[in-house]
């Protein structure tokens, strides 16, 4: 019975066109999202590379000076980007991505794109993890809100409870299902971020890097779980 359930909310919720309508908007939004952001990051990235080449050429060949002046003298260090950080710029836009080195002083980093943008850069940016911090749990609620109100208007909910089945396992049952459904709507985006970053993203495929991005998708998998949990929970309630 439960597996019935479950089956019953992917297939009806696949054939529901608002939510295809929906899935497909997002899938695009990932997309471009994926797209634009590792373009971004070989941007940045190839910028940041040139001006540390720049200015370790003019350290190395500045003029003879006291090793003591040469100190005072400085040098910038520039930041490199996570391998990862096209799919969540983190904290990059906030903090500066140059430290400028001298003798007895700790300078702050500078030239932060946030510093150099309006403040409409607080509502995000249009990332992968925006989108799926932001987008896919609207998508969750939009997909889930009727989870338990739908069959109790048709009349549904008391011929399921009269089978001998509990409330606690239909509600598991229809969580179960909507999972298969977000996991069919994230997961492409997810492979291809994937397939990107490995494969002609240019990135080497080190451990560090692999961690990262399981967590990354771990994670994430949980935090939907929770609004498909929450989203149905809620529904009961009422």
């Amino acid at each position: 019975m439960v597996k019935s359930i479950a089956k019953k909310e992917f297939i009806s919720t696949l054939r529901d066109s608002r939510f295809m309508a929906l899935s497909v908007i997002v899938l695009l939004l990932l997309l471009a999202a994926t797209i634009v952001g590792l373009h971004s990051y070989k941007t940045l990235q190839a910028e940041r590379d040139v001006a540390q080449e720049t200015v370790n050429n003019q350290f190395a060949n500045a003029a003879d000076r006291h090793p003591h002046r040469m100190a005072h003298y400085g040098s910038y260090a520039f930041r490199p980007m996570s391998s990862i950080s096209f799919l969540d710029f983190g904290m990059d836009s906030y903090t500066g991505s140059s430290v400028y080195m001298e003798a007895h002083r700790q300078n702050s980093a500078n030239f932060s794109q946030a510093q150099q943008s309006s403040s409409l850069i607080r509502f995000g940016e249009m990332t992968v993890a925006f989108v799926l911090q932001m987008l896919i749990p609207l998508l969750i609620i939009f997909l889930c809100f009727g989870a338990f109100t739908q069959e109790k208007e048709t009349g549904t909910l008391k011929i399921l409870l009269s089978q001998g089945i509990a409330l606690r396992q239909v509600a598991w049952s229809k969580i179960a299902g909507y999972s298969k459904v977000v996991a069919l709507v994230v997961a492409p985006a997810l492979v291809l971020a994937s397939l990107l970053l490995f494969g002609r993203g240019g990135f080497e495929l080190g451990g560090d890097v692999v961690v990262r991005l399981l967590l990354f998708m771990v994670f994430y998998l949980v935090y939907f779980f929770i609004f498909i949990v929450l989203s149905v929970v809620v529904s009961a309630l009422h």
